[in-house]
């Protein structure tokens, strides 16, 4: 999707506004439909019904990058990103609650916690657990869970047999079968994870093209993908369409443009037949990365602006939950990872993460598959 300057102003006022209500979002924070948490929509907030101001805007700088700033009074509380109905632990095992919850707020980079709630994790019980987090400007959001100590399991006890659920996969056939049409390119997306690959047999399987992890960070490292120069080069010799994506959790933008400096040194020039992939996903405990609903977008902002001084575009990859709920991509490809047959995303997404179980000729094991709308506009 492309917009014009005024048409992202007029995008991210809308945006915000959907931020002011997305505690009655019913999704999970996951790329399916399942979860063991409580929704968004499931917390209890303390902040009022009066009808918010639009906390964001969108202001342009001197190299033509654009940043969320605040616009207006903060009236809008954090939200929880995690929070579980019940963790059970062994009696005398720690607790943390830090551990268990994850929260971001659209503003404040360092939410405030309030615990309250007796246990003992000596003495086996369900101990009822009561969060509050508040936000600089006072807004907060009530939330709780119920912390369960059991005696613990020794090894002479044996623990209830289960059925072993059968692995689900699909073949690249089907995939086909289902989602080829007009307009579509069906393709799957791979790392060091599948090991090695006959990218010649992928393509005969009916594969159009592959994403590739060309970089992870790792303990605090940005490092190339282990099978990444050799995917690339045998995967452009088989005739596929390539693309590539980054795995960051950079928290700060001068990581972050160290991260596309370094990806940019690595492709040297490469080109690539789909935007590179800006992928940050580490949202459990969102809280110790100390950043805001605007620091996190702005940090995507930095990588996209970092990127055009190399030729090369961005693409945000990130599941509908959290596209709905923590992402303003503007004027930005979309890559939605949302693992259902039919997707009720609603925004407009270049690709589509359908699945991590696909099966194809040439790759040992499971694969991530994918379509492509080649309009960008679904």
């Amino acid at each position: 999707m492309r917009i014009n300057t005024y048409e992202k102003l007029a995008a991210a006022t809308c945006t915000a506004a959907m931020l002011l209500c997305m505690s009655a979002c019913s999704d999970k924070p996951d790329v399916s439909e399942a979860s063991d948490t409580i929704a968004a929509g499931d917390i209890t907030e303390s902040v009022t019904e009066t009808e918010n101001t639009v906390a964001a805007a969108l202001q342009q700088t001197e190299n033509t990058a654009y940043a969320l700033v605040p616009n207006g009074e903060d009236v809008t509380a954090p939200i929880w990103l995690k929070i579980p109905n019940m963790v059970t632990l062994e009696k005398g095992d720690s607790f943390t609650v830090d551990n268990y919850i994850s929260y971001i707020d659209d503003r404040d980079s360092d939410v405030t916690l309030e615990v309250t709630g007796e246990y003992d994790t000596s003495v086996v019980g369900e101990y009822p657990i009561n969060l509050t987090i508040t936000d600089d400007a006072g807004n907060s959001t009530t939330g709780s869970f119920t912390l369960n100590m059991v005696e613990p399991v020794t090894e002479t006890e044996s623990t209830p047999s289960q059925t072993e659920e059968t692995h689900q996969t699909i073949s690249f056939d089907d995939f086909i079968t289902r989602y080829d049409a007009d307009g579509v390119m069906l393709g799957i997306d791979v790392s060091k994870w599948q090991g090695e690959i006959d990218f010649d047999a992928v393509k005969n399987a009916g594969c159009d093209f592959v994403i590739l992890r060309a970089m992870v960070y790792h303990e605090g490292e940005l490092i190339e993908d282990s099978y990444f120069k050799t995917n690339l080069a045998a995967a452009k010799a088989a005739g596929l369409k390539v693309g590539v994506y980054i795995y960051t959790f950079g928290n700060t933008e001068e990581i972050i443009r160290s991260h596309a400096q370094m990806l940019a040194e690595l492709l040297d020039g490469e080109e690539l037949d789909f935007p590179i992939g800006y992928d940050w996903e580490a949202f459990k405990r969102f809280q110790q990365y100390h950043l805001s609903i605007m620091d996190l977008n702005n940090l995507f902002y930095a990588f996209a602006d970092e990127m055009t001084k190399y030729g090369y575009d961005t693409m945000l990859y990130s599941s509908k939950y959290y596209l709905e709920t923590l992402w303003y991509p503007l004027e930005y490809d979309v890559w939605l990872a949302h693992y259902t047959d039919e997707t009720s995303y609603e925004g407009d997404y270049l690709l589509w993460q359908v699945n991590c179980i696909g099966r194809i000729d040439g790759i040992e094991g499971d694969v991530d598959i994918n379509v492509c709308y080649m309009d960008g506009d679904n």
